[in-house]
């Protein structure tokens, strides 16, 4: 599986200059603009595989000498946890990156900064977890401060031409407003049921796969600030739920917990006429794991539709 490093985050958005300062080893542009960068972001695209999907979580190291990186990776094969440093090479005067993930790929790439709106480079070091070399050429244009395409002109896999991977990366928005949640309430609201495939392992209750038939309800409190969830699936697993807007934080946040005693913490985010969910399940023994759907809420609010890593499972509102 192709995994793109979300190296793009290294996007420059304003005039480069290259001139460092001694003792210094990023250039004060260089380190205004990975400033600027550090926060979470969005992937969504094409790979061999299919429909793609990342987030990304960047940061400074201590000291400020690199950037490091945090990313969560799902397509129709499989899902996968990466990390991954990049920085300045003053002596070839490119911007390095590595990145590697709990399944076994690993990429080494450098960039050459042509202009402030496009970077071109090379994979010139890299492998899947059987060994085949990947190596590739890429084009990266950045379009403001918000978003950037990564398109790879030529990608090999042990020598073979593979699909070229076509991404769009956006910065993440991760609060909602009142109205927001106001429009949320109203589309949860009811009963519901659905005829799902399970999209991840929740231990004690489904394993990644399997096909239940669930049914609950949301309801509203007596306040109209929060809805109260209780479901039920065909073999007598239940959860209940309690979703909030968190005036802290400004989030849509939801607290969930199954009668394994798995619980599950999500906040939604409002993204066109979609909503994201980015989500971290803990089961009862403490092991974690995250994931990101997408929810598409059409026919008048009574059909919602969840998709993660190409499948997608469609809930209807009981009439």
């Amino acid at each position: 599986m192709l995994r793109i490093a979300l190296l793009v985050a290294l996007a420059l958005f304003s005039s480069y200059s290259v001139s460092a300062q001694q003792g210094d080893p990023i250039p004060d542009q260089l380190r205004k603009q990975f400033e600027s960068l550090v926060g979470k972001w969005h992937m969504t695209g094409t790979v061999a595989e299919g429909q793609a999907r990342a987030t990304m979580t960047m940061r400074w190291a201590p000291g400020k000498h690199a950037i490091l990186f945090n990313s969560n990776w799902s397509d129709p094969d499989s899902r996968s946890l990466g990390s991954g440093v990049f920085g300045w090479d003053g002596s070839e005067r490119k911007v390095h990156m590595s990145e590697f993930w709990d399944d076994g790929y690993y990429h080494h790439r450098h960039f050459d900064i042509k202009s402030d709106t496009l970077w071109e480079g090379e994979q010139f070091a890299g492998a899947t977890p059987d060994g085949e070399q990947i190596r590739g050429t890429i084009r990266m244009e950045f379009h403001g401060p918000d978003e950037w395409t990564f398109n790879a002109t030529s990608w090999t896999h042990g020598g073979q031409e593979q699909e070229k991977p076509k991404l769009t990366f956006k910065r993440a928005k991760n609060t909602a407003t009142k109205e927001e949640f106001a429009e949320f309430l109203q589309a949860m609201n009811g009963q519901w049921t659905g005829e799902i495939t399970i999209l991840q392992d929740i231990p004690g209750v489904a394993n990644k796969g399997d096909q239940l038939k669930v049914s609950g309800e949301h309801v509203l409190t007596d306040d109209g600030n929060a809805i109260t969830s209780s479901f039920r699936d065909e073999q007598g697993a239940t959860s209940s739920s309690l979703t909030f807007f968190d005036p802290s934080t400004r989030q849509i946040r939801e607290q969930t917990v199954f009668s394994s005693g798995t619980a599950i913490i999500s906040y939604y985010v409002k993204n066109g006429d979609k909503w994201q969910v980015f989500s971290v399940t803990t089961d009862s023994e403490g092991n974690r794991a995250s994931g990101t759907d997408e929810l598409t809420i059409s026919n008048n609010g009574n059909t919602h539709t969840w998709k993660r890593g190409g499948q997608a499972n469609v809930w209807h509102r009981n009439q």
